[in-house]
C-alpha cells in the first residue's frame, strides 16, 4: 500500500489484481517522505520507505522476509506500521482522519471466479503435489478484498477499478491525482499460473455457487458474471 503526501493519494493493494505492478510503478513517483509498504517477495524497482518504526525489532522485521513470516504483522512487540494488503480501516487508524478524508483513495478488484483460480495457482507455486482445486477452495482463506476497501457495507474509497480494464482505469486515476507521463507499468509476479484454460473450466456447479455467495459484494458492485462475458464497470464515488 502507498500513502503519497506528494500527490495526496492512498493506494490499497488488493489480491491478484496486478497490485504489485501498480505499486511498483507508483513507488517510483513517490517522494522521500511518502509511505510505501514492503512487498513480499520483493520486486525490482520497488523501494519501501517510512512504513515501520526504528526499534531493533522493527529494523530486523523490515530487513528480513523470514521475520515477516514468523512474526504476525499486528504483533504487540512491533511499532504500528503499514503493510501490503492492509485494509482501509487500519490505514485510517494510523494515518488519521485528516489525511484519510482529504486524500484520493483507490484500489482495483477482479472477477472473483478468475481471481480465486489465480490465487490458487499462486498458493500452489513450487509445490510438487498440488491440492485439488475443489478441496483447496473450502479449506483456505480466500481474498475477500471488499473487506479492504469497505467499512461494513459502505465503500470507503473514491475509486474501485477493474483488473479487466486496468489500463484505462489506472489512467483515470493518474489523471485525477495529477501524474503525467508515468513510467511503464511493469510485469511483477506474473507467469505463475500454468493452466491457461479459461477460469470457468476449474469449477463445477457447487464450486461456482460457493464463490458466488462469498464474493456477492464484489459481484454486485462491479457487475461481474461467471462467464466473464459482461463488461465490468469501475465504481466511482459520487461527488
Amino acid at each position: 500500500m502507498i500513502i503519497s503526501h506528494k500527490y495526496r493519494f492512498i493506494f490499497i493493494k488488493t489480491h491478484k489484481t496486478a497490485g504489485s505492478s501498480v505499486e511498483t510503478m507508483l513507488s517510483q513517483l513517490c517522494a522521500p517522505n511518502d509511505i510505501v509498504s514492503t512487498m513480499d517477495p520483493p520486486a525490482q524497482d520497488h523501494e519501501p520507505r517510512n512504513w515501520i518504526g526504528s526499534s531493533p525489532l522493527d529494523k530486523l522485521y523490515a530487513k528480513y522476509e523470514r521475520m515477516r513470516k514468523l512474526i504476525h504483522k499486528d504483533s504487540v512487540f512491533l511499532n504500528k506500521h503499514y503493510y501490503q494488503h492492509m485494509g482501509g480501516a487500519r490505514i485510517k487508524q494510523l494515518c488519521g482522519d485528516e489525511i484519510w478524508n482529504s486524500y484520493y483513495k483507490f484500489c482495483f478488484d477482479r472477477n472473483p471466479w478468475d481471481k480465486v483460480v489465480s490465487f490458487y495457482w499462486w498458493k500452489m507455486r513450487g509445490k510438487a503435489e498440488k491440492t485439488p482445486f475443489s478441496e483447496w477452495l473450502r479449506i483456505k482463506k480466500l481474498p475477500l478484498d471488499h473487506q479492504l476497501y469497505c467499512f461494513g457495507d459502505e465503500v470507503a474509497v473514491d475509486f474501485v477499478g477493474c483488473y479487466e480494464t486496468l489500463s484505462q482505469d489506472l489512467q483515470k486515476v493518474l489523471e485525477h491525482i495529477g501524474i503525467e507521463n508515468p513510467p511503464e507499468l511493469p510485469q511483477v509476479k506474473t507467469g505463475i499460473r500454468k493452466d491457461k484454460a479459461h477460469f470457468s473450466s476449474a469449477y463445477d456447479e457447487a464450486d461456482r455457487e460457493f464463490v458466488a455467495q462469498l464474493f456477492a459484494r464484489e459481484i454486485e458492485l462491479l457487475g461481474y458474471d461467471f462467464e466473464g462475458k459482461s463488461q465490468p464497470t469501475a465504481w466511482i464515488k459520487e461527488p
